[in-house]
């Protein structure tokens, strides 16, 4: 087959992934054999997770599309649009699962009441499993992760600081109107419920509570899943002004 050339242009934060020299630039690469959209973008080092809009030669295009003589691509980032009301895709609310290297981060999403899946004992194969089977989106700093053909949900995380990650996974999914701070376990992602009537309470649920605690709290959250309690201790303004923070 005869060689042809292709130019592809990544605009806004796409370019991130690219090496200093080519960013904000057009790329001429040429190409001897036919080959899709998805698999020369993800040659380049951008996980096709991060790509929303593609136009070859002005025209809007899958990302599968065949590349079979010399064209012009455009590729733009994935965004949700502004006129999105609820965070959700397709009719799904969004939820997520974070790797191993990402523990921080996900006890922070789960105190803004996120759902958010994760252990560190599971393995790539596993993690793109569960996003591609639960439709969660997969949070992570391996590109190569999200470039799994089943992962069809992701987010590269850029930062490496754990409060600006949070800020980040917000920002870029208009999540500020749907967290629920507070109201989810930090321990194993379950959703809590109250448990304002201390009496009431199991034996074992009691005896997680310091007497000190039972003398002035009334107002208790349980998690039914694994038995831990919460309650606005000393703690609470502190993650209070957390939460804030992330949502501001």
């Amino acid at each position: 087959m005869t060689a042809f050339q292709v130019e592809i242009t990544f605009f806004h934060e796409l370019n991130d992934f690219l090496p200093h020299l080519k960013r904000g630039n057009s790329i001429r690469t040429e190409q001897r054999s036919q080959r899709s959209i998805k698999d020369l973008i993800e040659s380049m080092g951008i996980p096709h997770t991060e790509v929303g809009q593609v136009k070859m030669n002005g025209t809007s295009v899958d990302i599968s599309e065949v590349i079979r003589e010399q064209v012009r691509i455009a590729v733009y980032p994935f965004s949700i649009p502004d006129s999105q009301s609820e965070a959700s895709l397709h009719g799904m609310a969004i939820r997520f699962v974070g790797d191993v290297h990402l523990g921080s981060l996900v006890r922070k999403l789960r105190l803004l009441g996120l759902d958010t899946e994760y252990s560190n004992k599971w393995t790539d194969l596993e993690l793109a499993s569960i996003s591609a089977r639960e439709e969660r989106f997969l949070l992570t700093r391996d590109r190569h992760l999200l470039m799994r053909k089943i992962v069809r949900q992701g987010l590269f995380i850029r930062s490496e600081d754990p409060e600006k990650q949070v800020s980040e996974v917000v920002s870029r999914l208009g999540l500020k109107g749907v967290c629920k701070p507070f109201t989810r376990c930090l321990i194993c992602n379950n959703s809590l419920i109250p448990a304002n009537d201390y009496q009431e309470m199991s034996e074992q649920i009691r005896a997680k509570i310091p007497p000190g605690v039972r003398i002035w709290c009334r107002h208790y959250s349980l998690c039914q899943v694994c038995g831990k309690v919460y309650w606005p201790g000393s703690h609470f303004k502190k993650l209070r002004l957390l939460a804030d923070t992330y949502l501001a």
